[in-house]
């Protein structure tokens, strides 16, 4: 790596001490594959390891993620690397053996191997490695495993949590952004000293803001919120990117510096002001940057918050009082620090002020403002159920949740008995067809395990993994639960329901529900609900058993 890669680096120090006490205990793994995508810092770990106690590790492949897919020499290095992991081999001795190898590197390694006759068969360690790496398959038996399965550590780097707290990444990546730090991305920013027009300097200025603590917690609050909408983390590239272009406030070119200088020969404030943090930054961004766009929404100032229509009253009244609530905001009392937004102030003092949303940004960013948005606590109750044991009870109130919101929002409610329509969404027929469902007592509807905990808890927990999204069954279709899908079953439960366009957006929810629909009109013990919407009329239908034969009972129910 070179010296910038080197300072963008931000070491998982907790992580790294968990394995070398794990390394130098009775019970240390003889080889630890490192997985991932691209950019989760497989390498860099992979090199602190080996520089804190080389005596721990025997053979090291770095980079056997580095090309698409493996030639035949490649193949052959790898096979020979795991050959003390072949099927029917002895325990492995020596020192751990280490490698970086994503999940696509080691299908097409593994396909490729079973192809060479010449290779030891692998089948073992195949079935161990891609099961924990979170490829969809049975993992194999404990007897199955044999010695391989204790000797083998998996750590998918993609499962570690990049935002949410100081001890993941996205903090330690804004405080990396310090301009200040000689150890920093910006080395120091020794050119800042002799600049002549560092005042105008909205990178420099925006830099300080997002490395310091109360506007990195805002933003790294916000990045969390956007995990749990995705159900998933957020790589540490896109993270780099987004700070990055927050910190740039649109300057692009080369070098940030000649926008800066452009800006101040020109007078342009505009320019100063728009790419400073609360200034139009986050909305250019959104155009592009899907993170950026999750980031808009979440921002309280875009939001009915009372906080915030208290600031954009206060906005453009005094334009001396808007200066110096920004500098009171965003300001420090350090003359060489944040130097633009005083900048910025002098300028909305002698001018029109400042609008609205700007002040209230200000304030967001200065964690003065409480976001209006936040994940719902029945959500978290739900993900925390997999931080302990299983617990039955909790699971029911669960589904039970679960189960209202579906029937409300798909199906209809007659009397005591929910009904779900037969007919796929957008078919119109004169009568509606729907069958009876109590998808939780008739086990359509199942909280299921966490694949990466069940397949991989001791390197799920090495990594701290936390599902960000709920794993149930409905019907025969697995399907995860993310913050979107609840909020929307949450207020079907509560009475509202949802639109075409958001059954749409949950393609894979209303996929699993016609499942379950299947497998219920099979059953004919299962009672029909035929209806007449434009007359508003409805009967039941169910079988009834009597002497002389079922018959098919029908009456009008209101």
């Amino acid at each position: 790596m070179d010296g910038v890669q080197l300072r963008s680096h931000v070491p998982d120090h907790d992580l790294e001490q968990k394995l070398l006490q794990l390394l130098r205990g009775s019970s240390a793994p003889a080889l630890i594959v490192f997985g991932g995508s691209a950019g989760t810092g497989k390498t860099a770990l992979m090199a602190r390891l080996r520089d804190a106690a080389p005596e721990l590790f025997g053979e090291v492949i770095a980079d056997a993620t580095h090309s698409e897919s493996p030639g035949q020499e490649q193949v052959s290095r790898l096979a020979s690397f795991f050959s003390p992991f072949a099927d029917g081999a002895v325990p492995a001795t020596g020192p751990s053996r280490m490698i970086a190898l994503n999940t696509g590197m080691a299908l097409r390694f593994f396909h490729k191997v079973r192809q060479d006759e010449e290779a030891p068969g692998l089948t073992v360690l195949e079935n161990i490695l891609l099961s924990r790496l979170g490829v969809p398959r049975a993992a194999p038996a404990a007897d199955a495993m044999g010695w391989l399965g204790d000797a083998v550590l998996v750590l998918n780097l993609d499962l570690r949590r990049t935002a949410g707290g100081p001890e993941a990444l996205f903090l330690g990546m804004l405080k990396a952004l310090d301009p200040d730090d000689p150890s920093g991305v910006l080395a120091g920013a020794a050119r800042c000293d002799s600049c002549r027009v560092r005042e105008w300097c909205w990178p420099r200025t925006n830099a300080e803001l997002v490395s310091a603590d109360e506007t990195g917690t805002v933003l790294d609050s916000a990045v969390t919120l956007a995990a749990h909408e995705r159900g998933r983390n957020i790589s540490p590239r896109e993270l780099w990117a987004l700070a990055a272009a927050l910190v740039l406030g649109g300057a692009h070119g080369v070098d940030p510096c000649e926008d800066v200088a452009d800006a101040f020969t020109a007078g342009d404030s505009s320019r100063l002001r728009d790419g400073l943090l609360p200034g139009a930054a986050l909305e250019i961004l959104a155009r592009n940057e899907p993170l950026a766009a999750s980031l808009l929404t979440m921002d309280p100032t875009l939001q009915p918050n009372a906080e915030a229509h208290e600031e954009i009253a206060s906005a453009g009244i005094d334009p001396a009082d808007d200066a110096d609530r920004l500098v009171a905001l965003l300001g420090v009392a350090e003359p060489a620090k944040r130097q633009a937004v005083r900048t910025i102030a002098a300028h909305a003092a002698a001018g029109p002020g400042l609008t609205g949303r700007y002040r209230a940004r200000a304030r967001w960013l200065a964690a003065q403002l409480t976001p209006g948005s936040s994940p719902d606590e029945g959500f978290h109750a739900a993900l925390s159920a997999f931080d302990g044991p299983p617990d039955p009870a909790a699971d029911m109130r669960i589904m039970e949740t679960l189960a209202i919101g579906l029937a409300r929002g798909f199906g209809r409610k007659v009397g005591a008995d929910t009904f779900l329509p037969v007919d796929k969404p957008g078919q119109s027929r004169k009568y509606d067809v729907l069958v009876g469902a109590n998808l939780s007592s008739q086990n359509l509807l199942e909280i299921t395990a966490d694949p990466h905990l069940e397949s991989n808890p001791v390197g799920a927990d090495l990594l701290r993994y936390r599902p960000l999204a709920l794993p149930v069954r409905l019907g025969r279709h697995h399907l995860e639960i993310t913050l979107p899908i609840w909020r929307l079953l949450q207020a079907a439960a509560a009475g509202t329901l949802p639109g075409t366009d958001d059954l749409e957006r949950f393609h894979g929810l209303r996929r699993a529900v016609e499942s379950a629909v299947l497998e219920l009109s099979l059953n004919p013990a299962n009672a029909l609900l035929i209806s007449d919407t434009n007359a508003g009329r409805h009967w039941r239908a169910a079988n009834v058993r009597t002497r002389g034969g079922d018959l098919l009972n029908v009456y009008e129910v209101s």
